[in-house]
């Protein structure tokens, strides 16, 4: 029998008065309740405002959110300054949970189809995500949500890695390619699609995740 994992769970419309949100108030609807499946295969619930996943949370009467990218730095702060365990571990969590939460968010925000990752009886979960040419199969391509037409292969992934990358940060691994693309717009960096087509991420991608297998994310 077969089965399936979801890095995009079952949602559900939280209809919600309007309420302040770092200083804006939402209106009715604006607030989408999912969950999303960690490395660890456990789940996490996310609220989606404008595109962001984070934690919605009454005080004094009236519903707050905060991003979860927010709480991760706040715990981060926290981490340095006391050494703290239990500040370590929110930290990371918050962390994972920004990552994985921010594409479904963000394709909930645009309206396009959430991200997921399924396993048949004619299609079990693989014991790599690599063939034996050093490309991401499909069930990869679903799971890091990298189209299909992209080969994603990890020897032209290392030479484009070195060649854009290496000369200034460490490898930095996403669980999305979506998400990627937006953090090499961004700044420091500020790579257009021209200058690294999506041929290119893809590659990139495959090489920062040589290490994955789906029995390390919890999948098998």
């Amino acid at each position: 029998m077969g089965f399936s994992k979801n890095t995009f769970l079952s949602v559900s419309f939280c209809s919600l008065l309007a309420f302040p949100v770092n200083g804006f108030a939402l209106s009715e609807g604006e607030v989408t309740a999912s969950e999303v499946l960690l490395k660890n295969g456990s789940r996490h619930s996310v609220d989606c405002v404008a595109g962001e996943p984070g934690l919605v949370k009454e005080r004094r009467g009236q519903l707050k959110f905060q991003n979860y990218n927010r709480l991760s730095r706040n715990q981060k702060k926290k981490f340095d300054s006391t050494g703290s365990t239990k500040a370590r571990k929110k930290w990371q969590l918050f962390r994972q949970v920004w990552s994985a939460g921010l594409p479904v968010c963000q394709a909930l925000s645009s309206g396009d189809p959430a991200p997921t990752v399924t396993a048949t009886p004619n299609q079990p979960v693989p014991a790599t995500y690599f063939d034996f040419n050093g490309s991401m199969n499909e069930f990869a391509k679903a799971r890091f949500q990298i189209p299909l037409n992209l080969d994603a292969n990890i020897v032209d992934g290392q030479g484009l890695f070195n060649r854009y990358c290496s000369g200034c940060h460490i490898e930095r691994p996403r669980d999305s390619f979506p998400l990627m693309r937006q953090i090499i717009a961004g700044s420091p960096m500020l790579f257009s699609e021209q200058e690294i087509p999506d041929s290119a991420l893809a590659d990139i991608m495959a090489w920062l995740l040589r290490r994955r297998s789906p029995a390390g994310d919890g999948l098998r």
